[in-house]
């Protein structure tokens, strides 16, 4: 227990630590930039390239916001326009992998003797940390470095990607619930979405349940025995046909066939029944 409690205290400490120590993005870059000067000798001449991050909007902002930062301390820092091509190559070919070489190579390039580079990478779901690195061209020498905590605030977050909304889950059940209601016309829906056994049974169906109701209303008196149940036969078929072609959709898309299995597996008979006379019998099977 007692251990228990001192990890607790000491991530805690470490936490708590980090967020005394995290600043805004401007202000990071602003520290940044006076700590590189200090570092930096005079006079001497500066390319600042991309930082790698996830945000190409947020890797040219840390990048431009630093050469206006540097050049306000008096650095001789080229401009970033003069850079455009190196800076996509970098981004676009090589990605986080710029390395020494890479860096001599692109800062003897454009006349600097000195390269700054450096990422920005996700500490926490409110924290990040900014990397930053001076490399001397000639030596490969890194001149300077640091990580700087940096907390999320409505600058970063103008800056970082925006989440892309999924609406493909939405569109689908768009989609299911229009085959649904196209489904009381004989099937159409399922025969659209190319589940062909529930169309073929939901065309049967509502056929039989057709000939059932013009059965009772056109045969059968309202007093006359067996009055009643060609109609209430046909109602029920009709009305499970109906649940069916609502559900069906949602669940065929999500399963396929897989799910279930509903062949063309339809039959209609005259059966006598209880009170001497004959009814109508009409099933079909589903396979599960």
């Amino acid at each position: 227990m007692k251990k228990f409690f001192v990890l607790f205290l000491l991530v805690f400490c470490i936490n708590f630590a980090f967020a005394q120590n995290s600043m805004g993005i401007d202000k990071t870059i602003e520290e940044m930039a006076n700590f590189l000067n200090e570092r930096i000798p005079a006079r001497t001449s500066v390319a600042v390239f991309d930082f790698s991050s996830d945000s190409r909007m947020l890797s040219d902002y840390i990048a431009d916001e630093l050469v206006i930062a540097l050049a306000n301390t008096g650095m001789d820092v080229y401009d970033r326009k003069n850079l455009d091509k190196v800076n996509r190559e970098i981004y676009y070919g090589m990605g986080d992998a710029v390395d020494e070489n890479t860096a001599q190579m692109f800062g003897r390039d454009v006349g600097a003797q000195t390269v700054i580079l450096g990422s920005f990478t996700k500490y926490s779901n409110t924290e990040y940390r900014l990397r930053v690195q001076a490399i001397v061209v000639e030596t490969k020498r890194i001149q300077a470095g640091k990580t700087f905590n940096v907390k999320q605030d409505k600058q970063l977050l103008s800056l970082m990607p925006k989440p892309e909304k999924d609406y493909e889950g939405l569109k689908e059940f768009g989609r299911n619930l229009g085959y649904g209601f196209l489904n009381p016309l004989f099937g159409l829906g399922s025969y659209l979405q190319d589940d062909f056994p529930v169309g073929m049974t939901l065309t049967l169906s509502y056929l039989a349940s057709g000939i059932l109701l013009l059965i009772e209303f056109g045969a059968f008196d309202y007093w006359a025995d067996g009055a009643g149940v060609c109609g209430t036969i046909g109602l029920g078929i009709a009305s499970a046909a109906l649940l069916l072609g609502f559900i069906r959709p949602f669940v065929f898309s999500q399963y396929g066939d897989r799910w279930a299995q509903v062949p063309g597996d339809f039959y209609l008979a005259v059966v006598p029944v209880a009170s001497g006379g004959v009814g109508m019998s009409v099933g079909y099977s589903v396979k599960f």
